[in-house]
């Protein structure tokens, strides 16, 4: 991976499992969410969200019912608006990186009621595209003139992880000034019944301001943390619980080589056994403002948050490591 340093892969006493730390600062600076239904979070979490967070968001027109792209539409505007955000570079150097679990299957479902009921030649054409899963990281590009790349990651339950991971390592390949990382799901009534899915229909996105330390400098941006490690595994011959084990250990101990003073939290995130498809993006507003809230009062700013996401039935997972940041990064 462009400018990242491998500490760990394949070992022999952990089978596949990659960890990483990032050897020049790489920092999230605005960050911003959206949502529609009913969301566990910690109020500090939530604040990143609004009452009626929907509303008056500019779509398509005819565009139907694409509450996922809505939802990241607004993620992003409210994460430009963010206080700690600073001057934006040109849209050339704005990218955007998008992990998502369930990408579009809320307008697949609804599109292809629609063609059931009015017939495959009478369907409004306009729905079409957001059944495809990089429709809504497109638009929300379009929407807030972000030209740089535009990547939707689809890997299961650590896709949000894993475009955090990727936007630090283009950052500091230089592919781009900021990235706008993050994720959206979008459970509907319709969706939560194809998944047999017992819990309240939500739609949620997240997005951060990924960048490098040197670049938030010069644009005036206040960092709110720092990322400190990550890695990602599939070790099928372990149970769930031993495999987020491994992997979490393998990303605190990529973050401490960085940080052999820190601290270590208490790891956020489900256990292995939970399907929480949407609340990864919130566990991940939950660690960024601990973080701030570390880097404002300049006491604990050394302390590691993990974050970890995997599924519920398959032994793999990921985990990225959190800090704050202080004057001697």
């Amino acid at each position: 991976m462009s400018g990242t340093e491998a500490l760990r892969l394949n070992p022999a006493e952990k089978p596949r499992v990659f960890a990483h730390g990032w050897p020049e600062p790489v920092v999230i600076t605005g960050f911003g969410g959206a949502a529609d239904g009913p969301l566990e979070a910690s109020d500090e979490a939530l604040k990143a969200f609004s009452q009626q967070q929907l509303d008056g968001i500019k779509m398509p027109p005819n565009s139907g019912q694409a509450l996922g792209a809505r939802a990241l539409v607004a993620a992003l505007q409210r994460t430009l608006d963010h206080p700690a955000m600073g001057g934006l570079p040109a849209p050339e150097e704005r990218a955007m990186v998008i992990g998502t679990r369930l990408a579009s299957i809320n307008e697949t479902i609804h599109f292809m009621e629609q063609i059931d009921t009015h017939s495959a030649t009478l369907v409004n054409p306009a729905l079409f595209p957001f059944t495809v899963m990089n429709a809504a990281a497109g638009l929300a590009a379009i929407q807030h003139q972000c030209r740089g790349a535009n990547v939707t990651f689809n890997n299961g339950a650590v896709s949000a992880l894993v475009a955090l991971s990727y936007a630090a390592d283009l950052v500091l390949a230089g592919q781009a000034e900021v990235v706008f990382a993050g994720g959206f799901e979008s459970l509907s009534p319709r969706a939560c019944a194809a998944l047999g899915r017992n819990r309240p229909a939500v739609t949620v996105a997240t997005t951060f301001a990924v960048t490098t330390l040197k670049n938030a400098d010069r644009s005036g941006a206040l960092p709110c943390a720092r990322f400190a490690g990550y890695s990602c595994g599939d070790l099928p011959q372990l149970s769930l619980q031993d495999t987020r084990t491994a992997v979490v250990e393998s990303a605190q101990e990529a973050a401490s080589a960085k940080h052999p003073e820190a601290d270590l939290e208490e790891t956020i995130g489900p256990t292995p056994t939970a399907a929480r498809h949407e609340e990864i993006l919130v566990d991940l507003v939950e660690a960024i403002t601990a973080c701030a809230a570390d880097t404002n009062t300049n006491s604990g700013s050394n302390t590691l948050r993990t974050v970890y996401s995997g599924s519920e039935r398959v032994p793999s997972g990921a985990a990225l490591v959190f800090t704050g940041v202080d004057d001697s990064v």
